[in-house]
């Protein structure tokens, strides 16, 4: 007979609660491995709607971010892929402050995770935006709405590519389109100090 505090009762299995936390259910991998088609709604859906909600409470922002990315894409495209390595480094600084710690059973790693999940997909969702609303501004007036939309298209083609390539479309794409803003942070103290400069 197998005692309550260990192994199997009734000959049932037992079930480590670490099989099943919330870091496993959202495992990169599980996405990674879905079908193409999967990928590629998964990501549209994802950037439209975090884009959309980005247009929608802080279009100003938007604006001033593809105005910043497109004045000069190369530059953009290297303050991008040091933002990227920033979100990267913080979520995985966040995870591992949080992996000794247990909430409601489950290991408090995947709260990081997710948060930097969360993050990256806010990042991607501005990456798109800007660039899709450049290509917008090729063929007609830039309209921040359709160029949500393109760069949701974007994003769904980059997932559904999959593989190397389409992790570097998705890579280049969206570190063009978040390097802008990145660099003026950056240069944030510079800028205001010039223009103080200039009023005296």
């Amino acid at each position: 007979m197998t005692g309550t505090t260990g192994g199997a009762i009734a000959g049932l299995p037992s079930v480590d609660p670490a099989v099943h936390s919330p870091i496993q259910v959202v495992s990169p991998s599980a996405l990674l491995d879905a079908p193409a088609s999967v990928r590629g709604l998964v990501a549209f859906v994802a950037v439209l709607a975090l884009g959309g909600l980005l247009l929608w409470r802080y279009e100003p922002f938007v604006a001033r971010s593809a105005d910043a990315s497109m004045a000069r894409p190369l530059s953009s495209l290297v303050y991008g892929a040091a933002a990227h390595a920033v979100i990267a480094f913080g979520g995985v600084y966040l995870i591992n402050q949080l992996a000794g710690l247990e909430a409601f059973g489950y290991n408090a790693g995947a709260v990081g995770f997710v948060v930097g999940l969360v993050v990256v997909l806010l990042a991607a969702s501005l990456g798109f935006t800007v660039v899709g609303t450049t290509i917008v501004g090729f063929v007609r007036d830039p309209n921040y709405w359709y160029g949500l939309l393109v760069g949701a298209l974007l994003a769904a083609l980059a997932a559904f590519v999959g593989s190397l390539a389409g992790a570097t479309l998705w890579f280049v794409l969206v570190s063009m389109g978040i390097g802008g803003p990145a660099r003026r942070w950056v240069h944030a103290d510079e800028i205001s100090d010039a223009r103080d400069a200039s009023r005296e």
